[in-house]
């Protein structure tokens, strides 16, 4: 819990630090020591962060 954190603390320090991954506007940022990703989106307009999901990256989908 303690890197989640930490990583969504850089994440309201430097919202615009990841690249745009997904549209629409959604950045990814790797949780480190973990294989976990954030996914947010930046709302400029409301100066909002919204945490969309936070996924285990090894994981697969069933099909």
């Amino acid at each position: 819990m303690k890197q989640i954190s930490q990583s969504i603390g850089l994440i309201i320090q430097f919202p615009h630090l990841t690249y745009i991954r997904y549209a629409p506007n959604i950045r990814c940022c790797i949780i480190s020591q973990f294989p976990y990703m954030i996914h947010y989106q930046v709302d400029e307009d409301n100066q909002c962060i919204y945490i969309i999901a936070i996924l285990h990256m090894r994981r697969r989908s069933k099909r």
